[in-house]
């Protein structure tokens, strides 16, 4: 007799669905019968086998049967198992969303080589130029683009060139 009633907590030590559980416990109560010989009993060793959760959830309802009481576990469980799928789903979606924000865009084209704007060169003797008149207007005149957007090369005596492109 004794140990059915260990066979008994050794069952609530497993980790099974609801229904196992229950045909589990409905074998090992047919060779123990003094220890679930009422109803009360019963449902309270019932209860005792249930994971940690379903027994929060199941222990401050009184039911009126045993039946009652395995039904309603069964229900929890798989209502718990679709609360844990949806939380799952509503994670993966969220994680999915928050790597797309945080990824950079990628370039579609890896091997074209980057195309380099043209060199424009002056001459020292276009930038200042014969007239200047104030060195002011020099500074400013070394800092303008020159006006065609061909490539401009001019060899004056002066082999001094600015480059305008940097």
């Amino acid at each position: 007799m004794k140990r059915k009633a260990d066979e008994f907590h050794a069952l609530q030590q497993g980790s099974m669905s609801v229904e196992e559980y229950t045909h589990q416990f409905m074998e090992l109560s047919r060779h123990a019968p003094e220890e679930v010989n009422d109803d009360e009993k019963k449902q309270d060793m019932f209860k005792k086998g249930l994971n940690p959760e379903l027994r929060t959830l199941l222990t401050p309802q009184i039911y009126p049967d045993f039946n009652t009481l395995m039904n309603k576990a069964i229900l929890t469980e798989k209502a718990k198992i679709d609360e844990r799928k949806e939380n799952k789903r509503k994670f993966l979606e969220s994680k999915s969303r928050q790597q797309d924000r945080f990824q950079k865009p990628r370039s579609l084209s890896y091997n074209t080589p980057r195309s380099q704007a043209s060199m424009q060169y002056r001459t020292q003797s276009q930038v200042t130029g014969p007239r200047a008149p104030n060195t002011q207007l020099r500074s400013q005149n070394t800092m303008r683009a020159p006006q065609s957007n061909a490539s401009q090369v001019t060899t004056n005596n002066s082999n001094v060139r600015a480059c305008f492109n940097c």
